[in-house]
């Protein structure tokens, strides 16, 4: 198992590991401790070197992973998701923000364990948005004069007009103009 694995499920078991003043692995251990965890520290114990190497802030590093993480997103992200959300999906909005902040946090104390696992969360609540948001039905203006019956879309009756951005919400649809 890779040490980024390893450290990434001791983490979660409520593990913390930081570097020392000296340069010496620094673990808290929660009490009691998880089942499972006496085997992973085993192993994590027999690669001390790469487990140093991968706690060790590295700025070249980590901006090199944070870059990655964008350039994923990236490749997925629609032009318009983010104003959608703040508008359609709030909660999914301030996941991201949270994420965001979290990214910013552990860059400022210099906490790699803690980088990783934020830029990790930041991608994945990020890409979670972008796919509700792929998901929603795209309706154009030709759609909108035939469902509605009317020559020009600023001609849709006024009771239909009026209640449009409602339905569209209810029935996740987004304008496509």
């Amino acid at each position: 198992m890779m040490i980024s694995e390893l450290i990434e499920k001791l983490v979660n078991m409520g593990i913390k590991f930081y570097i020392g003043e000296s340069g010496e692995i620094r673990i808290n251990l929660p009490d009691p401790m998880p089942t499972g965890a006496h085997s992973l520290l085993a192993e994590l114990k027999s690669q001390k070197a790469e487990v140093i190497e991968y706690l060790q802030w590295d700025e070249p590093r980590i901006l090199a992973l944070l870059r990655e993480a964008l350039g994923r997103i990236k490749q997925h992200y629609h032009a318009g998701t983010l104003p959608w959300a703040v508008k359609h999906s709030l909660e999914r909005y301030r996941a991201v923000k949270e994420a965001e902040v979290d990214v910013v946090t552990s860059y400022q104390a210099q906490d790699m364990v803690g980088f990783h696992k934020a830029v990790t969360e930041y991608e994945r609540v990020f890409n979670m948005l972008i796919n509700v948001y792929s998901g929603q039905l795209v309706i154009g203006k030709d759609e909108v004069i035939a469902t509605f019956e009317c020559s020009r879309v600023w001609d849709l009756p006024l009771d239909k007009a009026v209640n449009i951005e409602t339905a569209f919400t209810v029935e996740e649809i987004r304008w496509n103009t």
